[in-house]
């Protein structure tokens, strides 16, 4: 069975530098990038398998919303533990509040 977790949320960054901040959260977090595309703003990263589940995989989608403001929307997918619901939802709350740190702190 497939569990999935979705948000989006809107930053008042502009999208190169919100692309930019998502691709190197996600290899400070030690996720597997498998899929980076600037030009469409798509990116797929593995999470490796830890004690709460088999791995996930995170798709993450970047839009630009005017000049200076990028929406982002990330969902976690995984399978087969009864812990795979918590796990998306503590990997999409960790990359956005990991996101916004990153984005206030350049």
């Amino acid at each position: 069975m497939a569990f999935t977790s979705r948000k989006s949320e809107i930053f008042p960054y502009p999208f190169d530098r919100a692309f930019n901040a998502v691709c190197a959260i996600c290899k400070e977090f030690d996720w597997n990038i498998r899929e980076s595309d600037l030009k469409s703003g798509h990116i797929t990263a593995m999470v490796f398998t830890s004690t709460l589940s088999w791995g996930e995989e995170v798709s993450i989608d970047l839009n630009r919303v005017g000049e200076k403001e990028t929406s982002v929307c990330v969902k976690s997918k995984s399978s087969g533990s009864i812990f795979s619901p918590i796990k998306n939802r503590m990997n999409i709350k960790k990359l956005f509040e990991e996101l916004e740190r990153s984005l206030k702190s350049a």
